[in-house]
C-alpha cells in the first residue's frame, strides 16, 4: 500500500522556518503589544491644566522597559517615575482650598482618570484579533 502527500516538502520547510523564527517572532509580537499599550496609555494620560504652567510631566514620563524572558514567559514593564501617577490613576483626597468653603477643614475627593485600567481593558479587547492576524502572518500554524 502506498500514498502520496502533495506539497509535504513545502509544509515541512514552512514548519522548520516557523520553528526557527518563533522565539524572535513572539518577542516582536510582545514588543508590538507593549507599544500599543504605551500609545493608548499616553493618549489617555491627562495634562495638568491646574499647574502654573500647563504640565505634560506625567504624560511624557511613561517608558517601555526591556523585554524579559523567564522560562516560557515574557514580560515588558510600562512604567513612570512620577510620584503622583497613582493619585491620577485612582483618585485622591485633598484639603478644600481656603475661601472655597465655610469649613476650611473639609476634604474634597479628586476622582481618578483610570488611564492604565482603561488602556489595559481596551488592549485586552483588541488582543484576540491582533493575535489572529499575527498567527495568519506567521504561517497560520500554532
Amino acid at each position: 500500500m502506498s500514498f502520496e502527500i502533495n506539497n509535504l516538502d513545502k509544509w515541512t520547510e514552512k514548519l522548520d522556518n516557523l520553528q526557527a523564527r518563533f522565539p524572535i517572532e513572539i518577542e516582536n509580537f510582545m514588543i508590538d503589544v507593549a507599544k500599543k499599550l504605551y500609545k493608548e496609555l499616553k493618549e489617555r494620560t491627562p495634562v495638568d491644566n491646574n499647574a502654573k504652567e500647563k504640565s505634560n510631566d506625567l504624560k511624557e514620563s511613561w517608558k517601555v522597559g526591556n523585554l524579559v524572558r523567564n522560562g516560557d514567559k515574557y514580560y515588558i514593564e510600562i512604567f513612570t517615575k512620577v510620584k503622583d501617577a497613582t493619585n491620577v490613576e485612582y483618585g485622591y483626597r485633598k484639603p478644600q482650598e481656603k475661601g472655597k468653603s465655610p469649613d476650611d477643614k473639609s476634604i474634597v475627593y479628586i476622582p481618578g482618570y483610570h488611564m492604565v485600567k482603561i488602556s489595559v481593558e481596551e488592549l485586552n479587547k483588541q488582543l484576540p484579533s491582533y493575535f489572529q492576524k499575527w498567527i495568519k502572518n506567521n504561517g497560520g500554524i500554532m
